[in-house]
């Protein structure tokens, strides 16, 4: 009798963990939602500084237009203009590749659209109000 009571028990909860895996995964990040919750003007220091902290690490995918290149020490940083949403310096999202050399990061031309992903570091606000969303272990894709 307690068998069947913890087996009904089981079968009576698995939809509800099915249901509440999937509501979660499937919801992916835009950068218009990440930069609409960084923006001083419409929200809270608080909700922001809040908003940061349960975003870093958090994996995104998203695609931009290349504006620049750097590298050295082990890294390179792509700059990449979302248009989307306002730029500082021209640029919104910097990507950081930890190799001392990346092939798909050292053939890009500066107007190329990229796809890319990478885990959310850090935030800078801009004095135009822009935003620039900092990118760790990026993947050109």
């Amino acid at each position: 009798m307690i068998q069947f009571r913890f087996i009904l028990t089981i079968l009576l909860c698995l939809p509800l963990l099915f249901f509440t895996v999937n509501s979660t995964a499937s919801h992916t990040l835009t950068f218009g939602e990440v930069i609409d919750n960084l923006d001083l003007k419409a929200q809270t220091k608080y909700h922001v500084k809040e908003y940061i902290k349960s975003l870093r690490g958090t994996e995104v995918s998203w695609k931009g237009e290349v504006t620049d290149v750097t590298g050295g020490r082990n890294k390179v940083r792509i700059m990449v203009a979302n248009t989307d949403r306002p730029t500082v310096k021209g640029y919104n999202i910097v990507l950081t590749i930890y190799n001392d050399y990346d092939s798909a990061a050292a053939n890009l031309k500066k107007g190329q659209i990229i796809k890319f992903s990478g885990a959310l570091n850090n935030f800078k606000g801009g004095r135009n109000g822009g935003v620039i969303v900092f990118l760790d272990n990026a993947r050109i894709k």
